[in-house]
């Protein structure tokens, strides 16, 4: 192991072992890099911010219901409160989910006070608390809390989502053997590890993992639910920067066998088990949200894997964009794309 990777490693291990989950953890991840060429402000502010809510948040929630409805249908009743209200949006949620329980207006701001802290807001503290008791939406949800104890809150759209997919994905001829008893499956599992040539730090948390020991091959399955048809998902895939996620996750696990990736989900033994192993290109589970729809199955090839990294002329690959991201990095220009820096503050159009 260089010296980096080692720094790393032990990074990862005080971060575990201080109890922090994988979104706290300040690493790249392919939702934020898929911004990097047009709002790299905002990537680093993402990536410097792991706390604070975002798009990706509901996508963990019934990504993991999914995995506990599958895997340990009684963990979902300890883990999660299906709430009847909706989860505000932005940073009020975090704010509300941060509060000491069975508070009122009438309660001093000191009782507010650490919530307000973890949640980022700039606004005056007494804005965010008239925020909070004006608002039906966001007095309701906070009950919701109180109902809740220290359960995470599942709103009832995330959890009728989810187990619209787990009907899909149980019964569906295309899916269901993934799930069959006996199948050597990883559910949800995080992983570390660094790329570039200045070895900057990122992260994945990958729904599946099918090791199959026959084969000797592992298969990276992520699971997307689409609002109505299976067959739009080849657009959504470039639109949405699936393609970052399926070339950053497959290299992951090939660094991970090469044991320069960390994953508290693998123990040393498995590790040396798979080692020789062949991992396989992503594969795409994709469930409608609508019941009755069919869930499909999306393949990549090593020719595709190769086309991910070098881009084509309808996207900008993933060698493209970490390259934009090691420019912002060592230059510490975050303010404007690459383009402006290299081009005395204009874009060239190139029509």
């Amino acid at each position: 192991l260089n010296t980096s990777w080692e720094n790393l490693f032990q990074l990862i291990l005080k971060k575990l072992t201080d109890g922090k989950e994988y979104k706290q953890i300040p690493f790249l991840n392919a939702s934020s890099l898929k911004q990097i060429a047009t709002e790299p402000n905002w990537v680093k502010w993402r990536v410097d911010n792991p706390d604070a809510e975002g798009d990706d948040a509901a996508h963990f929630r019934v990504g993991s219901a999914l995995d506990m409805m599958i895997t340990d249908p009684e963990a979902l009743d300890k883990t999660f409160h299906i709430s009847t209200t909706e989860r505000p949006g932005g940073l009020m949620a975090k704010f509300i989910d941060a509060l000491p329980l069975d508070l009122t207006a009438n309660h001093d701001k000191s009782f507010f006070q650490r919530a307000y802290d973890d949640s980022g807001y700039g606004m005056a503290i007494t804005n965010v608390m008239r925020n909070l008791w004006t608002k039906p939406a966001h007095v309701d949800y906070y009950k919701e809390r109180s109902k809740a104890k220290n359960k995470k809150i599942l709103t009832a759209e995330e959890y009728q989502t989810a187990l619209v997919c787990k009907k899909e994905l149980l019964s569906n001829p295309c899916t269901k053997d993934y799930f069959a008893r006996g199948k050597k499956v990883l559910f949800q599992v995080p992983i570390y590890w660094q790329m570039g040539d200045t070895f900057f730090n990122c992260k994945g948390m990958l729904d599946m993992l099918v090791i199959n020991d026959a084969e000797q091959t592992i298969e990276i399955i992520d699971i997307k639910t689409i609002r109505k048809s299976a067959h739009e998902f080849k657009g959504s895939f470039i639109n949405y920067g699936y393609y970052i996620q399926a070339y950053l996750y497959w290299y992951a696990v090939k660094e991970l066998l090469a044991g320069r990736a960390v994953s508290p989900a693998f123990s040393s033994k498995l590790l040396e088990k798979i080692i020789g192993y062949t991992v396989k290109a992503p594969l795409f589970m994709v469930v409608p949200k609508v019941e009755g729809n069919r869930a499909l199955l999306y393949s990549l090839s090593d020719i595709d894997m190769q086309k991910l990294w070098e881009g084509t002329q309808s996207f900008e690959g993933v060698g493209g964009l970490l390259s934009r991201w090691e420019f912002h990095s060592t230059t510490r220009e975050w303010e404007f794309p690459r383009e402006v820096y290299l081009n005395s503050g204009k874009i060239p159009l190139q029509i």
